[in-house]
């Protein structure tokens, strides 16, 4: 259960440095939304630490309420997953290695 811990925040981690990288001059909207992904990526690194502690509070409260956090998990992932597969596509747009023909191509497409 830690590995799945780990590796969605690892994504939620890629996310946001991938988002980092283009939101200079973005809308504040996309702001907002790197600014939740590296609130959410804080959360799961401190879940990540609980679980791992017998002593936490989190693994006191029984198997019951570590399954919950976990289905809880699973679906940040789907969500997470559907964000990269937004970002990937939208990448390619802002691709400055691209001549400027290339990029004004995509973005009619």
């Amino acid at each position: 259960m830690l590995s799945d811990f780990i590796a969605v925040g690892n994504l939620a981690w890629t996310l946001y440095r991938q988002c980092y990288l283009v939101a200079r001059g973005a809308p504040q909207e996309f702001q907002h939304l790197l600014s939740e992904i590296a609130m959410l990526s804080e959360s799961i690194q401190n879940l990540q630490q609980e679980t791992s502690n017998p002593q936490s509070t989190l693994v006191r409260a029984g198997e019951d309420r570590v399954a919950l956090v976990s289905q809880v998990m699973s679906r940040v992932e789907e969500t997470l997953k559907e964000l990269q597969k937004c970002a990937n596509r939208y990448e390619k747009l802002g691709d400055a290695s691209q001549p400027k023909a290339k990029q004004m191509w995509r973005r009619i497409k």
